[in-house]
């Protein structure tokens, strides 16, 4: 490895290092030193990705001591601040987990709906195309945006049913007393998340994520 061929990318470090379990049978040609601290500073190097991928770890995991990091919002990924592309671009997950989830209208943006299935992009496709259900059939509301969701693996069609009607409840009283900005449904999605996983082991929690911001 010399200043004229070396790596640029820390994929192609990983690569490197991963032939093999143990560091000491990797071979260096060239500057040791000089290898090391290349590769070193290549690995530290932050990418477009970089944000992302911390905030999941730091949100959803315990250290090895089993401790959270200080400054975690657990269960919490808010894609909308991470995320490094348009949120248009964000890809819905396709496994069959179940989801309850927040609608918003782009063209109407005051137009939520509050739903619950178990594939969140095939049931956003349905919205779309006008077959999701009858109050979010009007063409005039079409496309819908994905403005959160909370992932429940460990819920049933009953259970997921029981958290839409009170995700829906709680954003029909903000509604009343005018307190409908999007930012604050979503926190209502987010609470009742909260709740549930206050009740349950950690292995059994629910997680939330948001790709909308808060209006200022």
């Amino acid at each position: 490895m010399t200043e004229e061929c070396t790596p640029w990318e820390k994929g192609q470090i990983v690569v490197m290092i991963s032939r093999t379990t143990l560091a000491e049978h990797i071979w260096i040609v060239g500057n040791k030193r000089f290898a090391i601290n290349k590769m070193w500073q290549i690995i530290c190097r932050k990418s477009q990705w970089s944000d992302m991928m911390e905030t999941i770890l730091r949100n959803l995991s315990t250290n090895a001591d089993g401790v959270a990091d200080p400054g975690a919002e657990p269960d919490y990924i808010p894609m909308n601040e991470v995320f490094p592309y348009r949120m248009c671009d964000v890809q819905l997950p396709t496994s069959t987990a179940g989801y309850v989830y927040l609608l918003v209208s782009v063209p109407h943006p005051t137009f939520t709906y509050v739903g619950q299935t178990e594939h969140l992009g095939r049931r956003l496709n349905q919205h779309n195309s006008g077959r999701g259900s009858n109050t979010t059939a009007p063409s005039m509301y079409m496309p819908y945006h994905v403005a959160a969701y909370v992932i429940t693996p460990n819920l049933d069609e009953g259970q997921r049913m029981s958290m839409e009607r009170r995700w829906q409840q709680r954003n029909q009283n903000a509604l009343r007393q005018g307190n409908a900005d999007i930012g604050n449904l979503v926190d209502m999605g987010r609470e009742l998340m909260s709740e549930y996983n206050q009740l349950v082991h950690a292995d059994e929690h629910l997680r939330f994520v948001s790709h909308i911001e808060r209006a200022l």
